[in-house]
C-alpha cells in the first residue's frame, strides 16, 4: 500500500524501513537514518510521511518516538 505521494527515492527507503519492521517491534529516527544511510532530519521526514500517509503510526514524545506499523 505505498502511496503514489512518495517519491521513487522515498519508497525504496521505506521499503528498507518496512523489511526491518518485520523482526523488530520499532524503529527510531536514528536507526531507520543508518538503515538507509541518510541522516537522522531526512529520516525522520520519511517516517513522519509516513505516519500521515497511515503506513506507520508513532509512539512517545520527541526523542523517546519510535515508529511502529500500522495494524
Amino acid at each position: 500500500k505505498m502511496s503514489d505521494k512518495m517519491s521513487d527515492k522515498d519508497r525504496f527507503r521505506m521499503e528498507t524501513i518496512l523489511k526491518y519492521l518485520e523482526s523488530n517491534e520499532s524503529i527510531t529516527s536514528s536507526t531507520a537514518a543508518e538503515l538507509i544511510g541518510e541522516e537522522i532530519k531526512t529520516a525522520n521526514r520519511l517516517l513522519v510521511k509516513a505516519v500521515k500517509l497511515d503506513i506507520l503510526i508513532s509512539k512517545g514524545k520527541n526523542k523517546a518516538r519510535v515508529y511502529l506499523v500500522k495494524e
